[in-house]
């Protein structure tokens, strides 16, 4: 941890109030201190009284890392399906093969099971309820 302008090191002579001043602590130290604190068992109250640290700075440091965390969670959209009608092969008693396409996965049916297999999946993707 590097020392900042105005900083003092942990057993330095008081200051003003007979305090004695506290190192500056990184984010990277406050994530380790409030996962200590969690795996701890005991209250914030305690803890803090514990390692000497003022409850309120524990606390907005708890808020900040929390609000930080779930501001980087990206949210992905759901999958979206397209409604494609089924078209009848030119050539009677031949079956038009049925390709779907997610991503890079590409899953091509043909014959006479092809369109329920397709009605099958749809179903199981929709929670059992067809359109």
């Amino acid at each position: 941890m590097q020392a900042r302008a105005g900083d003092v090191r942990e057993g330095s002579s008081p200051g003003e109030g007979g305090k004695v001043a506290r190192p500056r602590r990184g984010e990277a130290e406050w994530k380790r201190t409030v996962v200590a604190q969690q795996r701890s068992g005991w209250s914030v109250v305690e803890f803090c009284r514990q390692r000497r640290i003022a409850e309120s700075t524990f606390r907005y440091w708890n808020w900040r890392l929390a609000r930080d965390a779930k501001a980087a969670v990206v949210t992905l959209p759901g999958p979206r399906f397209l409604a494609l009608p089924v078209t009848v092969a030119a050539a009677e008693g031949i079956a038009a093969p049925i390709e779907v396409e997610i991503g890079t996965l590409r899953v091509r049916l043909g014959g006479d099971a092809a369109t329920r297999v397709v009605d099958a999946i749809v179903a199981r993707l929709s929670g059992g309820v067809l359109p």
